[in-house]
C-alpha cells in the first residue's frame, strides 16, 4: 500500500469533527515558501526587533522618500 493509499485510509476512518485539524494541518504543509526577497525582508524584520537603534529614523515621509530618490 502506497502512503497515499495509506492517507486515504485514514481518512475514511477519521471522525468528521476532526476534519478540520486534518485540514489546516495539510494547508500548513502546502502553504508557499518565501522567496529568497521576502526571506531577507523577513529576517530584516526580526533584526530591527531585536536592535531598532541601529536602524535609520525618519521623521516624515518625505524625508524617507528624499533618501530613497537620493540613493541611500
Amino acid at each position: 500500500m502506497s502512503e497515499k493509499e495509506m492517507v486515504y485510509s485514514l481518512l475514511e476512518t477519521l471522525p468528521s469533527y476532526k476534519m478540520g485539524y486534518v485540514l489546516a494541518y495539510l494547508q500548513g504543509l502546502t502553504a508557499e515558501i518565501p522567496n529568497e526577497v521576502t526571506d531577507a525582508a523577513l529576517r530584516e524584520a526580526e533584526a530591527f526587533k531585536t536592535d531598532p537603534g541601529s536602524y535609520k529614523r525618519y521623521s516624515s515621509f518625505a524625508e524617507a522618500v528624499a533618501d530613497i530618490e537620493a540613493g541611500e
